[in-house]
C-alpha cells in the first residue's frame, strides 16, 4: 500500500555541462530539479508512494524548472514557498553540475558556467514559512525525509518524534551549522544516511568505536548508513533486539561516468524497502533491502545527470516491483553494466533552457545581469539569438524522440502497414507532410497529411483508417476538439497521437478511449515558430515507420556526434546563403521542391510567412516547369527576386535544368543540397530550412522566434467553426 511521504531540504536546479577533455570548454546539456531532496523522492515516487515537498524557491525561471520536474515525477509542490513580488526577480537556488569525462568525476559550482554568473543564497527559511498547513500536511503523513539542518528542518522533527511518524535524514555536504545542532536533529531520526567525513567529524576516526559511541548517542536509531564512495557503505542496523554492524562493498559499475545522486538513490530504496513495507526487519532482509540500493545506486553511476536513473525508468515506464527486480538482477550478475545509453536520462535542453529571453539575459541560467558581446546588429535583431542556441541544441531531444518511436515500434506496427491520414497545424503540419513522404516512398502506401479543420469535412471516413495526430503542445482547439470529434463520431479504430504536454486535453482524450500514445520528450515556447517541436515529431515518425532494413543506417544519422555536426553544418551554410538576399530591398521568395524535399518546403514557408518576413510563391518543382512561374518575374522591378530550390538525389537533374534556366534572370538562387537518400536527407533539408528562416528574417530586420503580428490578425488564431457543439463533444467521449 502507498505511504504518504513529506520531505523538506534543499530546492534547487541544476544546470547540467559536460566537458570531455581537459583543455575544452564545457558543453551545456539541459537544466533539472535538483537537490537531494527531489533525488530521493522522485524515485519514490516511482516506487508507488505518494511524496510531497517543502522548500523554498525564488520568483524566476528556474522556479518553473523545478516545479515541473516534481510535476514529471507527480510529487506534490503545492508548498513550495516563492520568494520575491510578481514583478520581482528572485533568484531560484542554483548549482552548475560539471561532469568530467576525462577523469570520471563530477563537482558542484555556485556559478554559472555560460555566463560567469555566482549563484547567491538569496534566501533563507524562516519561522514564518512553517504555516499551519505545512505542519499539518507533515502530521498527515507516514515518513518525513529531511535533508539539512536548520530550525525548520528541527521543527518538522519534532513533529514526527511526537506523533511517531518515523523521521529519515540525509546528510551528504559539508556541515557549517554547529556540531550541537546537527545532533539535536539526529536523536530524532529512525534511519540517517551520513558520508564518511561528517561522520568522523561527529564521532572520530575508528569505525567500531565510532559506531558505539554513535549508538550512545542516538539510541533511537533504527539504522545508520555510513557512505565511502567507491568502498562502500558501513554502519549498523538495531531493528531488532540486537545490533547487527555490516560493511557492504559497492557494487561496481562497468562504465562509471557520473556519481552524483547515486546516495540519493540508496537513501529512497531504504525507505520504500525498511519503513514502507510491512516484512520482518532481520538482518538478511536489511542487508538485502541494502544491496538492492546499491545496485540502482550503482546503475544511476553509468548515467549522466544527479536524477538520470529516475528519468530513464519514468521514461521507459518501469516501475515498482520491476525496479526492484533490476536491481536484483544486477545483484545476481554483480556488477552494472551499460544497459541504458549514457545521456538516456539527461533532461532536456529544450524543457526550459529551450526558451527565447532577450539578448540581455543568459540562455541557461536566466541572469538579466548577463551582457552578450554582440558583434554585429542587422535591424533589432543580433547576430546571434536564443533561436540558433536553441535550434543547434535540439540534439538531444530528437535522439530521445527517435528512441521513443523505437521504443514501441513492434507494438505500433499496423501503422505502416496501411496508408495512414496525418493531422496536423502550424508546425504539426509540416511534420505530417514527413510521415505521407515515408509511407509514400518507403510502401507506396498513399497516405494523406490534412489540417484538423479538413479532417473535419470529410463527410466519410472509413473507420478501418488509421489516423495520426500531431500537437506538440496538446492545446490547439482544432485537434483537442474537432480533429477528436470527427475521430470518435466515425468510431476510428486505430489512432496515434504524437505530443509533447502529458497534462495536455488531448493525452486526457487519448488515455479514455485507449488511442496510442507516444509522449514526446520535452517543452518549449509553444508558437507559430516551433523548432524543437517539429524535430520531436519527425525524429518519432522516422523510427516509428521506416522499414526494418533502413534502422540501421538511420540509427548513424541519430547518432549524438553526427547530429551535432549535422546541425553546425546547416548553420554554417544558412549563415552563407543569406547573404545574397540584400537586407535594403523588399524580397519576394520562390520556393520549389519535390519528393523529400516538400516537408522541408512546407516547413520553410510557415516560418517565412508566420515570422512575417515577405511574399512567398511555392510549388512543386516539376509542377513549376508546366506554366508556374509566371509571376515569379511580375514584380521583378519592385523587389529583389530570391530562388531556394531543396534538392534530393532524386531531383538533381531537374534543379541543375531550372538553375540554368533562371540564373540569366536571377542572380540570387539557394539550393538546399542533400546527398543523402531518404528520411536521412529530408532529415537535413528540414533543419537546412530552419537556419535558412531564421537567417533571412535577420537579414530583413525580423525575428521568427518573436512575431510582431497586426491588429486585423486578432481573433483569426483562436477561430472555430460556429456549429461545433461541445456539449456533443463531450458526451461523445464520455460514452466511448
Amino acid at each position: 500500500m502507498p505511504k504518504k511521504i513529506f520531505g523538506s531540504g534543499l530546492i534547487t536546479a541544476d544546470h547540467i555541462f559536460i566537458k570531455e577533455k581537459k583543455d575544452s570548454e564545457p558543453e551545456y546539456l539541459g537544466t533539472s530539479g535538483g537537490g537531494s531532496i527531489g533525488n530521493t523522492l522522485s524515485l519514490l515516487t516511482l516506487l508507488g508512494h505518494d511524496c510531497e515537498v517543502f522548500g523554498i524557491v525564488g520568483n524566476n525561471t528556474i522556479s518553473d524548472i523545478i516545479r515541473s520536474d516534481f510535476d514529471l515525477f507527480r510529487i506534490s509542490s503545492s508548498l513550495l514557498v516563492k520568494r520575491g513580488k510578481p514583478n520581482q526577480y528572485v533568484k531560484s537556488r542554483q548549482y552548475s553540475h560539471l561532469i568530467t569525462v576525462y577523469n570520471n568525476s563530477h563537482s558542484f559550482k555556485g556559478k554559472c558556467l555560460h555566463c560567469g554568473e555566482n549563484f547567491s543564497r538569496d534566501f533563507q527559511m524562516s519561522k514564518r514559512d512553517l504555516t499551519d498547513k505545512v505542519k499539518k500536511n507533515a502530521k498527515n503523513s507516514d515518513i518525513i525525509h529531511l535533508d539539512r539542518v536548520n530550525n525548520i528542518t528541527f521543527e518538522l522533527a519534532s513533529l514526527g518524534e511526537k506523533n511517531n511518524i518515523p523521521v529519515t535524514i540525509d546528510l551528504g555536504y559539508t556541515l557549517f551549522r554547529r556540531e550541537q545542532d546537527i545532533i539535536k536533529l539526529l536523536e530524532k531520526a529512525t534511519i540517517t544516511k551520513i558520508n564518511k567525513d561528517i561522520f568522523k567529524k561527529l564521532v572520530g576516526n575508528e569505525v567500531e568505536k565510532s559506531l558505539e559511541k554513535w549508538q550512545e548517542l542516538f539510541p533511537n536509531h533504527k539504522l545508520l548508513i555510513v557512505s565511502d564512495g567507491e568502498n562502500g557503505v558501513y554502519g549498523y542496523s538495531a531493528f531488532e533486539s540486537r545490533r547487527y554492524i555490516f560493511h557492504e562493498n559497492a557494487i561496481k559499475c562497468k562504465q562509471v561516468r557520473d556519481e552524483g545522486g547515486a546516495g540519493d538513490v540508496l537513501m529512497a530504496v531504504l525507505i520504500s524497502e525498511l519503513l514502507c513495507k510491512n516484512v520482518k526487519k532481520s538482518k538478511e532482509n536489511v542487508l538485502k533491502s541494502i544491496k538492492r540500493g546499491q545496485a540502482l545506486a550503482s546503475i544511476n553511476c553509468s548515467l549522466y545527470g544527479a536524477r538520470a536513473l529516475q528519468r530513464v525508468l519514468l521514461r521507459q515506464k518501469i516501475l515498482d516491483n520491476e525496479i526492484i527486480n533490476l536491481a536484483d538482477d544486477i545483484i545476481n550478475e554483480g556488477v552494472a553494466g551499460s544497459i541504458f545509453t549514457p545521456k538516456l536520462g539527461l533532461p532536456q535542453p529544450i524543457k526550459y533552457s529551450f526558451r527565447f529571453v532577450p539578448e540581455t539575459n543568459c540562455w541557461v541560467c536566466g541572469s538579466p545581469t548577463y551582457k552578450k558581446q554582440i558583434k554585429k546588429k542587422i535591424g533589432s535583431i543580433s547576430q546571434h539569438s536564443a533561436y540558433i542556441k536553441n535550434l543547434s541544441k535540439s540534439v538531444l531531444v530528437m535522439s530521445e524522440s527517435f528512441n521513443s518511436g523505437l521504443l514501441q515500434r513492434n507494438a505500433l506496427e499496423r501503422y505502416r502497414k496501411s496508408p495512414v491520414i496525418f493531422v496536423g497545424s502550424g508546425g504539426s503540419y509540416s511534420a505530417a507532410t514527413f510521415g505521407e513522404e515515408i509511407l509514400l516512398k518507403y510502401y507506396g502506401l498513399t497516405s494523406k497529411a490534412l489540417p484538423p479543420f479538413h479532417l473535419e469535412n470529410i463527410r466519410q471516413l472509413d473507420s478501418k483508417n488509421p489516423i495520426c495526430l500531431l500537437s506538440y503542445g496538446g492545446k490547439n482547439a482544432d485537434i483537442s476538439k474537432g480533429a477528436v470529434y470527427r475521430i470518435i463520431k466515425s468510431k476510428i479504430t486505430s489512432c496515434l497521437v504524437l505530443c509533447g504536454e502529458k497534462k495536455s486535453k488531448l493525452i486526457e482524450v487519448s488515455r479514455k478511449n485507449n488511442w496510442d500514445i507516444i509522449e514526446l520528450p520535452g517543452k518549449e515556447r509553444r508558437g507559430f515558430v516551433s523548432t524543437a517541436g517539429i524535430l520531436a515529431m519527425v525524429s518519432s515518425l522516422i523510427s516509428l515507420l521506416i522499414p526494418d532494413e533502413a534502422i540501421t543506417e538511420v540509427r548513424e544519422t541519430f547518432d549524438y556526434e553526427n547530429l551535432v555536426k549535422l546541425m553546425n553544418m546547416a548553420e554554417k551554410w544558412a549563415a552563407e546563403e543569406s547573404n545574397k538576399i540584400d537586407k535594403t530591398t523588399k524580397i519576394h521568395i520562390v520556393c520549389l521542391a519535390s519528393g523529400w524535399g516538400i516537408p522541408a518546403l512546407t516547413d520553410f514557408e510557415s516560418k517565412i510567412v508566420e515570422g512575417g518576413i515577405c511574399t512567398i510563391e511555392i510549388a512543386e518543382m516539376k509542377n513549376f516547369t508546366h506554366g508556374r512561374y509566371i509571376n515569379t518575374f511580375h514584380n521583378s522591378h519592385s523587389c529583389q527576386i530570391v530562388l531556394i530550390l531543396f534538392e534530393s538525389p532524386d531531383e538533381k537533374e531537374l534543379t541543375d535544368y531550372i538553375k540554368k534556366k533562371f540564373q540569366r534572370h536571377i542572380n540570387s538562387i539557394i539550393i538546399a543540397r542533400t546527398e543523402k537518400e531518404g528520411v536521412s536527407g529530408a532529415l537535413e533539408l528540414m533543419i537546412k530550412s530552419l537556419y535558412l528562416a531564421w537567417h533571412i528574417g535577420r537579414k530583413k530586420g525580423k525575428d521568427i522566434s518573436s512575431p510582431q503580428y497586426p491588429p486585423q490578425a486578432r481573433g483569426l488564431y483562436g477561430w472555430e467553426p460556429m456549429y461545433r457543439d461541445q456539449i456533443e463533444l463531450e458526451t461523445l467521449i464520455k460514452e466511448s
